[in-house]
């Protein structure tokens, strides 16, 4: 009986030491799952023994020290195999695998997923490994394969519909709208934008109705692109005004900033400058307060080829400038040239404008 109320009384303390994770304090969460692993160890419970090191190696996961992290799982692989601890190997493999996506080591971490998804399946063969599918097409589309990617993306859905079943990241609903939003993903990166679309305004309806905020933001703003490049533009306003109050709503200055320049962006496509020379100061001013640098030197570039649209050559060129010495300082060289290209073709346009005064 003593024995029976001490093994009850371990569990409820890995109980416990699971909720101080959820509460983000992995210190004292560390050092809780130590001393459980070693009571399980003395106490010949390798049950408990095998989670709390599992637990152990998470806390170094989430703390991001990957390095600690993928010893600690390595280590565990044997013991684990030793007692044939299959459900936690599943996790183990799962985790390593995020670990080497984490390291860039892709083709590692493929072999790892599809090793928690074969340990999964011979735990309960009912079981959903949508989250796995999902991470093993993260990894194709890493390496530009979309097509595959694709195809694990669909099994990842037709996974969740067989099963029926919540997972660990959410409900179903949350689930679905992830899947579709990366499916929509996968056809933009193939230049499909019309499917992409399709598949971004399938994902609204599941992240609205699970109440992802943070999704449903997410992929508003990815139909708002594609539908700017679509030619919808009055679309992709409308859309990016939405994120926009969303964001707002949220608390999310970042994705206020966000927000502010794709709206932007769709009143210089309209051709609405002096709209999208507003929107650009708003986005560059909130940027600079919350030292967003590299957002506030897209606000200036936005800024600056609104301002050239309207004819300020001086306001364009002194945003050009600015917005080249951010770049310059943060080494986006990506952005340096998108500077030069849009001073290029400001100059450019007033040297036709010029010979087509002298012709008339």
């Amino acid at each position: 009986e003593q024995a029976g109320l001490r093994h009850q009384s371990l569990w409820s303390s890995y109980a416990v030491a699971e909720m101080l994770i959820l509460q983000d304090e992995l210190v004292s969460a560390r050092k809780s799952f130590s001393v459980l692993a070693g009571a399980g160890k003395a106490t010949g419970d390798v049950e408990l023994q095998g989670a709390s090191l599992n637990y152990l190696a998470l806390t170094y996961l989430l703390q991001g020290d990957l390095r600690t992290a993928r010893r600690n799982y390595l280590d565990l692989i044997p013991f684990l195999s030793q007692h044939e601890l299959k459900h936690q190997l599943a996790t183990v493999y799962h985790n390593l695998g995020g670990t080497s996506m984490e390291r860039g080591e892709l083709m590692e971490a493929l072999q790892y997923f599809e090793r928690a998804i074969d340990y999964d399946l011979q735990v309960n063969p009912d079981v959903s490994v949508s989250e796995t599918l999902e991470e093993i097409a993260a990894i194709h589309s890493i390496r530009g394969h979309c097509d595959t990617a694709f195809r694990f993306l669909k099994k990842a859905l037709d996974d969740l519909e067989e099963i029926g079943a919540d997972t660990e990241l959410g409900s179903g609903d949350r689930a679905r709208g992830r899947i579709l939003h990366r499916m929509g993903n996968c056809f933009s990166d193939l230049g499909d934008l019309e499917r992409a679309a399709d598949f971004y305004v399938q994902a609204l309806e599941f992240r609205r109705k699970s109440n992802d905020r943070r999704g449903t933001v997410q992929t508003l703003e990815k139909l708002g692109t594609v539908s700017r490049q679509l030619g919808q533009v009055e679309r992709a306003l409308t859309i990016h005004r939405e994120s926009l109050a969303t964001h707002r709503a949220r608390g999310d200055a970042l994705g206020e900033v966000s927000s502010l320049i794709e709206i932007g962006n769709d009143q210089l496509t309209l051709q609405d400058f002096q709209a999208a020379l507003r929107t650009s100061e708003s986005a560059a001013t909130l940027a600079a307060s919350q030292s967003f640098r590299g957002f506030e030197g897209l606000a200036l570039l936005l800024r600056a080829r609104a301002a050239a649209g309207m004819g300020d050559v001086l306001i364009a060129e002194q945003s050009f400038e600015t917005a080249s010495e951010i770049f310059r300082l943060s080494r986006s060289l990506i952005h340096q040239l998108e500077v030069q290209t849009a001073k290029a073709t400001m100059y450019f346009a007033r040297e036709m404008d010029a010979v087509a005064l002298q012709e008339a």
